[in-house]
């Protein structure tokens, strides 16, 4: 009777995992794993702030995705961007000293594909940071809320990416 129960146990195990599928697959199909990603534009008046900014986008990527940043000419798709705003503004005043301020810095980007030859998306994202002139464990310096934000759009434009991606 054990033996019978035993069976049966094993053959309903064995119908259920035959109906079941399992799939492995990777984030991205193999053929668009590389990507380039130029320095940004920079159509404000901050010097430096391309610099930064496709940095953090590109430590983003390489972080995140697995995926291989190279040259243009080897690259699947194209990931550019122009930063078209730059702003700091005043947020906690103290007497007479502003002690918080606001980093806030708008891009557009566009993904495009050269296999294709079509655009994949295209996208206006805006972020900020915050920073303190007081010794408050925050962000101390406009260069710190900078980079955070970099780092902000960076995560945007893979989530982006990866969702383009898998439709």
């Amino acid at each position: 009777m054990m033996k019978i129960i035993a069976m049966l146990l094993m053959g309903t195990f064995v119908a259920i995992l035959s109906g079941c599928e399992y799939k492995v697959q990777a984030p991205l199909p193999s053929s668009t794993s590389r990507i380039t990603i130029p320095l940004f534009v920079n159509d404000t008046f901050k010097e430096d702030l391309a610099t930064v900014i496709t940095e953090e986008v590109i430590n983003q990527f390489m972080l995140k995705t697995g995926m291989e940043i190279v040259e243009e000419g080897k690259s699947d798709y194209i990931l550019k961007g122009t930063i078209i705003q730059y702003t700091t503004e005043p947020l906690i005043e103290i007497t007479s000293d502003i002690s918080e301020y606001r980093v806030r810095i708008e891009v557009l980007v566009t993904l495009f594909s050269r296999r294709d030859n079509e655009t994949i998306w295209k996208e206006k994202i805006s972020k900020y940071a915050t920073y303190s002139m007081l010794k408050t464990g925050s962000l101390q310096t406009e260069e710190e809320a900078i980079k955070k934000v970099g780092q902000m759009i960076g995560a945007e434009l893979v989530n982006l990416t990866l969702k383009g991606w898998r439709k």
